[in-house]
């Protein structure tokens, strides 16, 4: 690792306290933003000493300022808390649903990439031919349907009316490599089309930019052949707008599990983060949404990372060759 790198991932490291600084005020603000909260949900079905007793377990009573000082407590000492509806650590809770949300972001990022990578290259090489139409037909076709539309409608076609593959998870999520595979096929295809179609417009655009470069013109010229200049050079240069877009799509995907684990009844982050919201269960939505920035900022992190590996032209300073 070179000094400029070195210090570049100093200086990142050193921001991502402060940004997360910011985020949790952002959220806990806008969490108790709202009038009522759990102990209001329950108050039908629990005595007033319960209500009381739960106010000041969970220090509902103190000014919002004092609330959130304890929390920042709590998260200093490892601990996220105790949810106020299911009266279980937080921690425990996130950890027996995390193992789905990340299968199903990584397979969603990864059919991503596979559809991407091909349709794209094929687009740029074959600018204007019936590929490159088709490829952009497509890919404007996976950016217009909603993710949770798409899941509906997978769910109505291979589910109900064929049979093929179950509509809900079931107890046996990862009972078996086929049964995972046909629980998770449906909202992999559901949420990776979006994302396939926008990295395929992204890589076609960048390696038509890269076709117009000079060094592009100097490698034919001295004789290489074209399917070596367009693999060894268009295309590796032109993934670094590529790698943003993957990063900031696989951000992105862990945030529409969401919808889509609630389309398909998933046990995922995603159900308990709208589950939670429903409920005003604030030690829950807090420790979800504030996991979800943290990997959205290590996504990030290490999409910088990999532009310098990629490109050695790139100075972490601001300089270039």
């Amino acid at each position: 690792m070179d000094n400029q790198l070195r210090t570049y991932v100093v200086r990142r490291t050193a921001q991502i306290p402060v940004v997360l600084f910011l985020v949790s005020i952002i959220v806990f603000g806008v969490i108790h933003l709202p009038r009522g909260g759990p102990v209001e949900l329950i108050a039908g079905r629990a005595t007033d000493a319960i209500i009381a007793d739960l106010r000041d377990q969970y220090h509902l009573n103190e000014p919002l300022y004092v609330q959130y000082v304890l929390w920042l407590e709590q998260l200093s000492q490892g601990s996220l808390g105790t949810s106020i509806i299911a009266r279980q650590p937080v921690t425990s809770m996130i950890a027996s649903r995390l193992p789905v949300t990340l299968f199903l972001a990584f397979s969603s990022s990864v059919l991503a990439i596979l559809i991407a990578i091909p349709a794209g290259y094929i687009s740029a090489v074959e600018q204007y031919s019936w590929k490159d139409h088709l490829a952009t037909i497509l890919a404007f076709v996976g950016l217009s349907i909603p993710n949770f539309f798409l899941g509906v409608l997978l769910i109505t076609v291979f589910g109900v009316k064929l049979g093929w593959l179950p509509i809900t998870a079931g107890s046996d999520l990862f009972s078996g490599l086929e049964q995972t595979v046909k629980i998770f096929l449906m909202p992999t295809i559901a949420l990776g089309t979006a994302m396939s179609a926008q990295t395929t417009r992204i890589l076609r655009s960048s390696m038509l930019d890269v076709f117009s470069e000079n060094y592009v013109q100097v490698a034919r010229a001295k004789g290489l052949p074209q399917k070596v200049v367009n693999r060894s050079i268009v295309f590796k240069n032109a993934l670094i707008p590529v790698i943003t877009v993957v990063a900031l799509q696989t951000g992105y995907a862990l945030g529409a599990t969401v919808i889509i684990e609630e389309v398909f009844a998933l046990p995922g982050l995603g159900r308990l983060m709208v589950r939670s919201v429903l409920q005003r269960d604030f030690p829950v939505v807090q420790s979800i949404v504030l996991f979800y920035a943290i990997a959205y900022l290590l996504l990030n992190f290490t999409a910088d990372i990999l532009y310098g590996v990629i490109d050695p032209r790139i100075r972490y300073g601001g300089e270039s060759k």
